[in-house]
């Protein structure tokens, strides 16, 4: 089944867009991290939890929730901002 097809589904549709949001989350963090030259480990550190959590998160194997990602930010001594957008 191609993609396009698979997206005619309203409950697909919301997967692809969960999952893109999480993609989108993780890559933002991988971004700071390499511009910071920082790890997975380092991360975990700052954040008072275990490596595996971070990894699970950064790998979205973990629900990261709005407030984790705030931890995040809050560690790396940065900022969230978020925007809906009208679709096009």
């Amino acid at each position: 089944m191609s993609l396009e097809n698979w997206l005619k589904s309203p409950k697909n549709r919301r997967l692809f867009a969960q999952e893109g949001l999480i993609l989108e989350a993780s890559e933002a963090i991988w971004k700071e991290l390499n511009e910071r030259k920082m790890n997975q480990v380092e991360l975990s550190r700052l954040l008072g939890r275990s490596e595996a959590y971070v990894s699970q998160l950064l790998d979205g194997s973990r629900n990261m929730t709005l407030r984790t990602l705030a931890d995040i930010a809050h560690v790396l001594d940065m900022d969230v901002k978020i925007s809906l957008e009208k679709r096009q």
